[in-house]
């Protein structure tokens, strides 16, 4: 897990500007999600990998 943690923002970054390049918008999920150790703050999680409905409101604040 300590490896891939450091590939996360990363991959976010390159798939940030490759979405930015096509005239789009990335939701960065991940640095609202992460903990300070950058692993999942386990607030918006349902279970280790899916969001749950929590996030819902803090979805409709970055879309808005």
């Amino acid at each position: 897990n300590n490896k891939v943690k450091d590939i996360i923002p990363m991959y976010n970054q390159f798939l940030a500007e490759a979405v930015q390049y096509h005239g789009h918008q990335l939701i960065d999920v991940y640095s609202d999600t992460k903990s300070p150790s950058e692993f999942s703050n386990n607030y918006f999680h349902i279970d280790e990998v899916h969001l749950g409905p929590k996030f819902i409101t803090k979805l409709q604040n970055i879309i808005i």
